[in-house]
């Protein structure tokens, strides 16, 4: 005859074999996943899993199947036992067994209850991590689009560079060709001017030759003029020695002779005199005539040497008015040049910046793995050394552009001094400084492309150190998160089997639960772990 002390005994080593089972499903769980998740006061291991839950039940099913056999036994030694005991005993026996069974298999149920409600719980809660995996896919989507972009910018800050060192080396070369083209114009005007100093200077001289000719010309006429006075006087005279001679006739005859002798000199004067005035007038004719060719000749010059300089000084003026327009395209050209430049110096500080925070994000996620993580910081630094070495370069380059401006400044001087110096030296120097500035500009051109394929390859490098580090630091999070999704699976899981335990304990007490429950929750489980302990 078996009593209910002896029942509630059997039931709680069951429950203790159970919690064993229990217990070692956990710990090979937890030698499977590797992780173990310690309480606040306690150092319970629990990982409630549907598996368990399912053992719990089927526990609870066998109790009460054995409650039912230990019940027929006991009707049929109650049965047995009638030929020699009391039958109100037996009757009383009875109904305590029956009202055992009614509990448990209220038990049974409740724990059929607490299973659908776990059941219900678990399927929540996957359908929760379902979510959390399709957010973090959307997040990867995300990251991996952001990622594309980044490229695509990065892509276009390289064509855009490219562009600008094109624009550059085209806006060099134009710049050489125009000034080339300035200074052969400069030339030309020079050249133009020396021969309107010189026309100006002949034209002077020829205008004083004029006048030394009018002069002489003039003085002649005086001359002639004085000469035919003379002339007409002495006619006047000898008109008069000749009305004198009729006059007096046969008069005197000894007279006559002297007068005869006069008139001979006088007509031999006037003989010499014509001659004279002849050869007189055929140099003047002359003089006239060359005076008038000497005119028109230089008219002509004049004209012509006027018109092909106002046509030199059209032409040139179109030059100026070119050079000019090229000149504010020039001006806008570098304007438009200087803004790009800016604008990729943003570009560049926001790169920095971007990767200063990258560097920081990479401190606080060493400081939490920093056992397996330490190259990073040296791949940072080596980063850093080789943006200064980058930006050393970019200064290196500026440093010679100006010197090779400060060095074509000079050679324009040396130019000028040549000039002025020797005009027979001019040609040869000339050749000399051009060759020697083809030379500097092949070299320039040399040392631009070495140093553009340099930074380049450094840039490429950058990317790609820049592209390991977000792939790890994106592997590192989804490893992050995933634990933390575990942990507070894991968390949830081990509450909810412990409200199970306590919840069970506290139905197995029945009326003595009410005295003891105000006791703390921790204390009891700490009670339990106690006695699983003591009971192994």
């Amino acid at each position: 005859m078996t009593s209910s002390h002896d029942i509630t005994d059997g039931l709680q080593v069951e429950i203790a074999r159970a919690l064993k089972c229990r217990h070692s499903s956990v710990l090979q769980f937890r030698a499977v996943s590797g992780t173990r998740i310690q309480s606040e006061q306690t150092n319970f291991t629990v990982f409630p899993t549907k598996h368990v839950l399912r053992t719990h039940v089927d526990f609870y099913s066998y109790a009460q199947h054995k409650s039912t056999d230990s019940a027929m036994d006991r009707t049929q030694s109650d049965q047995s036992s009638k030929e020699t005991s009391h039958s109100q005993n037996d009757e009383s026996l009875l109904q305590f067994d029956a009202e055992t069974v009614k509990l448990l298999v209220m038990r049974g149920d409740e724990l059929f209850e607490c299973l659908t409600v776990c059941e219900e719980r678990y399927g929540a809660l996957e359908e929760r991590y379902g979510a959390l995996e399709e957010e973090m896919e959307a997040k990867e989507a995300r990251h991996k689009q952001q990622l594309d972009e980044n490229l695509v910018t990065i892509n276009l800050l390289k064509r855009r560079e490219e562009e600008l060192l094109q624009s550059q080396e085209k806006s060099t070369k134009d710049l050489a060709e125009k000034q080339q083209s300035w200074e052969n114009g400069k030339q030309g005007m020079k050249y133009v001017v020396d021969e309107k100093n010189y026309q100006a200077a002949r034209n002077h001289t020829l205008e004083t030759e004029k006048r030394k000719m009018e002069w002489k010309v003039n003085g002649v006429m005086k001359h002639n003029s004085q000469q035919t006075f003379r002339i007409h006087s002495l006619e006047k005279e000898v008109q008069k020695l000749v009305l004198q001679l009729e006059k007096q006739g046969e008069k005197n005859s000894e007279d006559q002779q002297p007068m005869e002798a006069k008139l001979k000199q006088v007509e031999k004067e006037n003989e010499d005199l014509a001659k004279k005035n002849t050869s007189w007038e055929t140099d003047v004719k002359q003089l006239k005539d060359q005076m008038r060719e000497k005119e028109e000749k230089f008219s002509k010059d004049l004209a012509e040497e006027q018109l092909s300089w106002e046509s030199e000084k059209h032409q040139l003026e179109g030059e100026r008015r070119e050079m000019e327009k090229t000149l504010k395209q020039v001006e806008e050209s570098k304007k438009k040049l200087a803004e790009e430049n800016r604008s990729l110096e943003l570009d560049v500080t926001l790169n920095v910046l971007l990767v200063k925070q990258f560097e920081k994000d990479m401190e606080v996620q060493q400081e939490e793995f920093s056992k397996r993580h330490q190259s990073w910081e040296t791949k940072a630094s080596s980063m850093e050394t080789e943006i200064k070495e980058v930006t050393q370069e970019k200064e290196d380059l500026a440093q010679t552009l100006q010197s090779q401006a400060t060095e074509f400044k000079d050679i324009q001087a040396q130019l000028h001094q040549a000039e002025d110096d020797n005009n027979l030296s001019w040609e040869t120097r000339v050749q000399q400084l051009e060759k020697e500035m083809k030379e500097q500009k092949e070299k320039c051109s040399k040392d631009l492309s070495q140093k553009h394929q340099s930074w380049e390859t450094t840039v490429h490098l950058m990317e790609t150190q820049l592209k390991e580090a977000k792939e790890e630091r994106d592997n590192l999070a989804q490893t992050r998160l995933s634990w933390e999704t575990k942990e507070k699976k894991m968390g949830e899981e081990k509450t909810l089997l412990e409200d199970l335990c306590l919840h069970r304990k506290n139905k197995s007490r029945g009326f003595f639960a009410r005295r003891r429950a105000t006791e703390e929750r921790d204390v009891v489980l700490q009670k339990m772990l106690h006695k699983m302990e003591e009971r192994r």
